[in-house]
């Protein structure tokens, strides 16, 4: 009832005469989205112009863009690396970042709060400062840069995607749960595989494809930490140095199309996993 009194009410402001609509407001707003998502649109455009050269208007439409991309040696060699880190680091996060989640849900230990915090620093730090920083670890390690480097460095902000979807959805779960099956006769580590993880499949999946999208597109860490494997953000900025060519708007239209495909599809995922309130331990 509340609910419905609030509406009406809003419906009711709306109404009123002499108020009138915030066209200023969303003359700005109209702008600000234009800033942000028109050159997108142009960059889309121009993978199917016909020219070689981005001009105005187009000479004709055409897919073959796409298949010279395709063709392209260098572009299949970045995009195998990309899913390789990608995959890798999705699932060494998942494994990671799910434990640190069902830690600091479960149990209460001195710098709980600190875990946390630390947990979600690679989120906050601009990933130029990460790079730079394990750059720095792995040269006084001594480990030549490779694949393996820059995967540890995708883990090192994955980690947290996994932890704030994993330990939101505990937040919702009976503790009764875990009790029940342990009182059933499960160990604690029992209890958790058969009552807490088939809880956590939407939750894990919608994050996974997130994290994988996350990976893909990474270029400040990923720059930093590449040696002969390039990934495919890093060739995209490697192959700009000679000029925007429609084989770099192919590719960057497709990396858009899959990254917002998984973005969208993870989102939808978790927003399906709903579970009753938390219990008060």
């Amino acid at each position: 009832m509340l609910s419905e009194d609030l509406r009406v009410a809003e419906d009711d402001r709306s109404t009123v005469p002499g108020r009138r609509r915030p066209w200023g407001l969303y003359a700005v707003a109209g702008a600000v989205f234009s800033f942000i998502y028109l050159p997108i649109v142009v960059l889309v455009i121009f993978a199917f112009n016909t020219s070689r050269i981005s001009t105005w208007p187009m000479r004709g439409f055409t897919f073959k863009w796409f298949g010279e991309m395709v063709r392209n040696q260098d572009i299949r060699a970045a995009l195998q690396n990309s899913l390789i880190i990608g995959v890798t680091a999705t699932l060494v996060a998942m494994v990671l970042g799910t434990l640190c989640a069902y830690v600091a849900h479960r149990y209460r230990f001195p710098g709980k709060r600190w875990l946390q915090r630390i947990v979600l620093l690679p989120m906050v730090v601009p990933g130029v400062v990460t790079g730079i920083a394990l750059l720095s670890l792995f040269d006084f390690l001594g480990l030549p840069l490779s694949r393996l480097t820059i995967t540890a460095g995708h883990i090192t902000f994955l980690i947290a995607v996994f932890f704030t979807s994993v330990f939101a959805r505990l937040q919702r779960l009976p503790v009764e749960l875990e009790k029940a099956a342990m009182d059933l006769g499960a160990s604690e580590f029992g209890a958790f595989r058969k009552a807490v993880l088939p809880n956590l499949r939407l939750t894990l999946v919608g994050a996974a494809l997130l994290a994988f999208a996350l990976s893909f597109d990474e270029i400040a860490v990923t720059f930093f930490l590449t040696g002969t494997s390039n990934t495919v953000p890093v060739l995209i900025y490697s192959m700009m140095r000679l000029g925007i060519t429609p084989q770099i708007n192919a590719l960057a239209t497709s990396i858009l199309t899959v990254s917002v495909g998984l973005v969208l599809l993870g989102t939808a995922i978790q927003r399906r996993e709903i579970g009753p309130p938390a219990v008060e331990q």
